[in-house]
């Protein structure tokens, strides 16, 4: 993995990252980060960043030592959306394959709208990230590059915690 994400093993720790627990995130001046709950359990789920024009959700999955997730969880994604008649395609993005894809959606005051979405998978050591982008993330060439210069700059956490692969790694709030 040369350009990030990053284990945290490969990082140094300097305490300029908003620290979530599994997932550390580049302090950016123009981002708001909001932490999504389990409505049953009140336990966190995923991490959204807002980017000026661009919301990216985040979430880190435990992995098995030598085998890559995002093959498998890409085909499972494709294949959702094919389902829900969702027109999608596979493209090599600067982070690796990605799935872009336009999605019927309901906007704010109930209209419905379609939005563009890019699915993204990292595999790192026991560790998986999936990250959603939709925005100006999705489909503008500059969105795009910045998005994914954020989401290259993202530290995971693994922790030494036996658990199986999909399993998502824990989200702590920060005090």
């Amino acid at each position: 993995m040369a350009s990030g994400p990053w284990d945290i093993s490969q990082v140094e720790f300097d305490h300029t990252r908003l620290d979530l627990g599994s997932i550390l995130i580049p302090n950016l001046r123009h981002a708001d980060v909001r932490v999504d709950m389990d409505p049953a359990t009140h336990i966190p789920t995923k991490v959204s960043i807002e980017l000026k024009d661009s919301i990216v959700t985040v979430q880190a999955f435990a992995a098995p030592t030598r085998e890559d997730l995002w093959a498998q969880i890409r085909d499972d994604i494709q294949s959702e959306l094919a389902k829900q008649d969702v027109s999608a395609a596979i493209v090599m993005g600067r982070l690796g394959t990605e799935i872009r894809a336009v999605m019927p959606t309901i906007d704010f005051d109930g209209t419905n709208v379609v939005q563009s979405v890019r699915f993204l998978g990292c595999d790192g050591p026991r560790w998986f990230l999936r990250c959603v982008v939709t925005g100006a993330g999705a489909v503008d060439r500059k969105r795009i590059k910045d998005v994914d210069d954020f989401i290259s700059q993202l530290v995971v956490r693994r922790g030494d915690t036996a658990m199986g692969p999909g399993e998502p790694l824990p989200i702590t709030l920060p005090e």
